[in-house]
């Protein structure tokens, strides 16, 4: 799954690492992941767009990737 950054640089940071996890996964697993890895970069995209701080949308990506470390580390991958 290839997704375009969104020039914030830990929303980039998140979407690589978390991308190249998903190949990682079972298939069944896979879809479940990239649908709301998705939905995600949708929310920080329109929250950029609207002019929102920046920095936030950041802190909200790092918290993000905080929080998908333990979901895949269970399937063997560190982020």
């Amino acid at each position: 799954m290839a997704l375009n950054q969104i020039g914030i640089a830990e929303c980039d940071h998140f979407l690589t690492r978390v991308a190249t996890c998903l190949r990682q996964l079972p298939e069944a697993e896979r879809a479940k992941h990239e649908q709301s890895l998705l939905i995600a970069r949708q929310g920080w995209v329109q929250a950029a767009a609207s002019g929102r701080d920046r920095m936030g949308i950041g802190q909200s990506c790092r918290v993000r990737l905080e929080q998908a470390r333990a979901t895949y580390a269970v399937h063997g991958c560190t982020l």
